[in-house]
């Protein structure tokens, strides 16, 4: 006499198991898959992000100079402006660095490293990292000693940053052709 039998088997046992394992190999491997997408689209906007700031960091540092004493030295790719020093009737020569060499000047406010790839200010004699990632600080004068064009390019990112950066013509100054 048959029984009705209640129970798995162990083939219906191992044929779930089976099944399970499956379903939960396709969930981790997509689950793995979106953490890895996240992670490099996190760093992309992190090189975009640094590359945005400090387009925004040089000029800011260009602007405050004083913009009718500001002069760019071509060959060594350095704006220097004899500026003010606040609550005093002293002056100081103040520089931005772009040639991508340490600087040693305490009046350098921003420089290009570029041995380290990073943005620095050397207060003090400080060398601050500023920002990291960038690879090349490229300038250009488009108009001799008056309209500058300043690309940026990082380590890790595919597109550069550009920043146009204008110098009023000084008083008594013709305009160039």
């Amino acid at each position: 006499m048959i029984r009705n039998r209640k129970g798995l088997t162990l083939i219906e046992v191992i044929i779930s198991l089976s099944l399970l394992s499956l379903v939960l190999v396709t969930f981790f491997t997509c689950g793995l898959f979106a953490l890895n997408q996240h992670l490099q689209q996190s760093k992309q906007l992190r090189a975009d992000r640094n590359l945005r700031i400090s387009v925004d960091l040089i000029e800011k540092r260009l602007r405050e100079m004083d913009r009718q004493q500001i002069e760019y030295k071509p060959s060594s790719q350095v704006f220097e402006a004899r500026m003010n020093i606040p609550n005093s009737s002293l002056k100081a020569d103040v520089r931005v660095d772009l040639s991508g060499k340490s600087s040693s000047n305490h009046n350098t406010w921003i420089y290009f490293d570029r041995a380290s790839g990073s943005l620095r200010t050397n207060k003090a004699g400080e060398h601050n990292v500023q920002i990291p990632g960038i690879e090349n600080i490229d300038v250009n004068e488009v108009i001799t000693g008056q309209l500058f064009l300043i690309t940026l390019t990082g380590a890790e990112t595919p597109q550069p940053q550009t920043l146009v950066f204008h110098i009023p013509q000084k008083a008594g100054e013709e305009e160039a052709p």
